[in-house]
């Protein structure tokens, strides 16, 4: 696969593998620089373009090998396999709208490439250090761009450590770039797995450069594995929705640090992270530009199970030198969510007025926090001031959060941890059975109990979705054989919720490793 397609088509693929040389970015965008005449441009995808597998696993573009000549003479060498662009301008010089990627695998092969330059010896110019080089998996700038049913695995970006080098990749990225704003953008059923490095980003909707936002929905998504990093990401963001998404052995459910971010919505997502679920880094500037002061709020953040480190949700200032003060986080509604920590001592909010990177004020406010579930592995202070801090005694300085309590919905346990960070190891063709309770469920009322993942081929019994009344303690029976067509990392979740207009519920849910 070389060069562009041609505008306005529809290009079927079938079941099969194909090989391509992907896109190398030579030249930074912020330096104004096109792919230069003497490197591969590789695969691009114009405006209008529809890129059609069989499905996952069924199709696969896997990309073979990158071109790394003169990496250290530009500072630039971003590959991706698939990305948007026309007659050798990619993706950062000129938007394309209206493109489709769907039923197929793409395959960064990120951990052969790299392991293979760096055996070369000191002297080849193809040798490379680690952060030489980052591998993206799709990257579309433009409006009315669908990724669906794709999975994305082998995307490898590095950062050295004690701050020293780095280059970041990014797993699915869409929105805008350097000439507008891009709406109406979706990532729906898509997969991402197999990181290679420790500086991956995952899925996310966004914009690059000042003043340049992306806005549309994340939804019904997975990110297995991205322990170094984050699960799903934004920047320069406004007017985005992530739905329905999950995220196993990842670092971070949702963690950004670039940009603005306004009119941000979490609804029903499950995050089940090894550090914080939400980490929110604000800047003063966007890329050192004072004239462009990114702008934060409000989130919306409803109906997600959270499963993580000592924060459930973080908001402070960036990382690194401090450039001036942010203009703060303005509008936070954290209702009807179930959270679990496996510290024993655990924060519902964090509020970081001051930091560790020296800003005087990051300015938030006007956090509004009711109808949670929030337990962890010692119990959260039963005090308003347990369930949030507020560093560096800046208390007085914001109106941090208001309305906490619980909302009387106990989560769904199962006898072996159900709320377990821990994984139980299956082997395929194995049966096994998992049983769910819970209780201190208020009477009078009436709930519904269903499920929101599970395999295909899973038995529940009692059968869901169940109604049942308030006062009982309802039990269920997930049964799976896993195939061998199932290998790999899954989490069984159950939810029950109240059966009226409040929203209110509460989850369970168990990782499982098919081996």
């Amino acid at each position: 696969m070389e060069e562009h397609a041609k505008a306005n088509v529809t290009i079927v693929l079938a079941e099969g593998t194909y090989l391509t040389w992907g896109a190398d970015g030579e030249e930074s965008p912020l330096a104004g620089g096109d792919v230069l005449p003497n490197k591969r441009r590789g695969f691009m995808l114009p405006a209008g373009v529809t890129l059609r597998g069989a499905g996952m696993g069924r199709t696969i573009i896997r990309l073979t090998d990158v071109d790394v000549t003169g990496g250290r003479i530009t500072g630039m060498k971003q590959h991706r396999v698939l990305c948007s662009g026309i007659n050798g301008r990619p993706w950062w010089k000129a938007d394309q709208d209206n493109i489709t990627i769907e039923d197929l695998t793409v395959d960064a092969n990120g951990g052969a490439i790299i392991r293979a330059h760096r055996s070369l010896p000191k002297g080849n110019p193809q040798h490379i250090d680690p952060w030489d080089v980052a591998i993206d998996g799709v990257t579309l700038g433009g409006s009315n761009c669908r990724v669906r049913n794709v999975e994305v695995k082998g995307v490898y970006g590095y950062a050295a450590p004690n701050d020293g080098p780095r280059r970041e990749a990014w797993v699915i990225a869409l929105g805008a770039i350097y000439y507008g704003n891009c709406d109406g953008n979706l990532i729906q059923g898509c997969v991402a797995r197999q990181f290679e490095g420790n500086y991956v980003s995952g899925i996310g909707i966004g914009g690059a450069g000042s003043g340049n936002l992306g806005s549309g929905q994340v939804r019904d998504c997975m990110v297995i594995g991205n322990t170094n990093y984050c699960a799903y990401t934004g920047g320069n963001t406004d007017r985005v929705i992530f739905r329905n998404n999950i995220a196993v052995d990842c670092g971070a459910g949702f963690r950004v640090d670039t940009g603005t971010l306004t009119n941000i919505d979490f609804l029903g997502n499950v995050f089940i992270c090894t550090g914080w679920p939400l980490e929110i880094r604000l800047q003063s500037q966007y890329n050192g530009d004072p004239a462009h002061a990114p702008k934060y709020g409000p989130f919306v953040v409803v109906g997600n199970l959270f499963f993580g480190g000592d924060q459930m949700i973080y908001v402070g200032p960036g990382i690194g030198p401090a450039k001036g003060v942010p203009q703060g986080f303005s509008g936070m509604d954290i209702f009807n969510n179930s959270m679990f920590s496996i510290s024993p001592q655990a924060y519902f909010l964090t509020v970081d007025n001051a930091g560790s990177s020296g800003l005087l004020s990051a300015n938030c406010r006007d956090f509004r926090a009711r109808d949670n579930v929030v337990l962890s592995k010692g119990n959260f202070d039963s005090t308003a001031a347990g369930f949030y801090r507020i560093w560096n005694g800046r208390k007085s300085a914001v109106a941090p959060v208001t309305e906490l309590h619980s909302n009387g919905l106990a989560p769904l346990v199962s006898p072996e941890g159900g709320s377990s960070v821990a994984s139980r190891e299956i082997a395929h063709d194995t049966p096994f059975t998992l049983t769910f309770s819970t209780s201190s469920l208020k009477p009078l009322k009436t709930y519904i109990l269903e499920g929101v993942d599970l395999p295909e081929n899973a038995h529940v019994s009692p059968p869901l979705p169940r109604t049942f009344a308030g006062g009982s303690a309802p039990t269920v029976q997930v049964s799976w054989t896993p195939t061998a067509a199932q290998t790999g990392d899954h989490v069984i979740v159950l939810r029950i919720r109240q059966d009226d207009r409040s929203g209110l519920m509460s989850y369970g849910f168990k990782r499982i490793s098919v081996r």
